[in-house]
């Protein structure tokens, strides 16, 4: 089933670059508010009158980035905002348990204005301003994802700016351990192209590795962890994996080294003798060695987590 990931993008994200190549090696669809585009622009219009160059370029990149990303149909606009607005005049139409998670995240928010307040004209920053922006960002696609997960659409993973206390109080759902896992994905240089992130998810064995994650993330999420019992099993996964790894391609180098020892003077003499079959037979050995690296490597324990060491050997080399 398509994985989407709900990004709490808004007009003013499109002031810096916007990077969602990390997005995509966890996820197979972005989805945004279909009016986005729109509010980006009538920001781009006040920016005209603008000396700031380095903003606007910034600006069309995204924009550009955008445009391609939908052709490609890796994003996808939707009435986010709309619904949100709609399920807040009908809330008949949904289920009664969106109410409680309504209020509770209202209040946190009027909270946070009320600090604001009381606060001096002369005391209110702008990081104040942009904190009370981005977490009502945060409220709406938390909302829209539980509407659309109480009409059955259950493979929407919205991914908060703000997660401080957001899974302190609760045990993990599926939801919620997805964001943890998205957060130890590395974020991508950005020298790394498109068609090199869809190439490498394309590949069969990374897909493997790819589908044996979401199996163990369905599978843990059953088991009602709280977030330190998560994040303790998780750590000790990846690192026993990394771990593992690390012992058998020593193994393998040493292997490797014993067999240039042996087959270097090996070949010489064949090449003497004009004994060719014997040479790739040699070769032949070296292939082989490298068949029992992918072999074990596919054995070892917690390989589930091997899916995030590889988006890591991608990033780095």
């Amino acid at each position: 089933m398509t994985k989407k990931a709900l990004i709490p993008l808004s007009e003013f994200s499109f002031l810096k670059p916007i990077e969602l190549k990390r997005e995509f090696f966890l996820f197979d669809k972005i989805i945004l508010d279909r009016e986005l585009l729109a509010k980006a622009e009538g920001l781009f219009s006040k920016l005209k009158h603008s000396t700031q160059s380095e903003k606007k370029d910034t600006f069309l990149n995204n924009i550009s980035n955008m445009e391609y990303l939908h052709r490609r149909g890796l994003i996808e606009f939707r009435d986010v905002d709309r619904t949100v607005m709609s399920f807040a005049n009908n809330k008949e139409n949904y289920k009664d348990n969106l109410d409680n998670f309504v209020s509770t995240e209202l209040n946190k928010i009027v909270q946070e204005v009320r600090v604001i307040e009381n606060k001096t004209t002369f005391n209110v920053t702008v990081s104040d301003l942009n904190l009370i922006h981005e977490r009502s960002i945060d409220f709406t696609i938390r909302l829209y994802s539980l509407i659309q997960l109480s009409m059955g659409e259950n493979d929407l993973f919205p991914l908060y700016q703000y997660t401080d206390n957001l899974f302190s109080a609760h045990r993990l759902n599926k939801s919620e351990i997805i964001q943890i896992v998205f957060k130890k994905i590395p974020v991508p240089q950005k020298n790394l192209s498109w068609d090199e992130v869809i190439e490498f998810k394309n590949d069969v064995n990374i897909k493997s590795k790819y589908f044996a994650l979401i199996n163990w993330v369905n599978n843990i999420s059953k088991e009602n962890l709280s977030l330190s019992e998560f994040e303790d099993k998780l750590n000790y996964l990846y690192y026993d994996y990394l771990s593992n790894v690390k012992r058998t391609k020593i193994k393998y180098d040493l292997s490797v080294i014993q067999l240039l020892l042996n087959s270097t003077a090996y070949t010489v003499e064949n090449l003497i003798r004009l004994k060719f079959s014997n040479i790739t037979n040699s070769l032949f050995q070296f292939t082989k060695q490298k068949v029992s690296l992918l072999e074990f490597e596919a054995n070892l324990p917690n390989r589930e987590i091997a899916y995030i060491h590889e988006i890591e050997k991608k990033i780095i080399n």
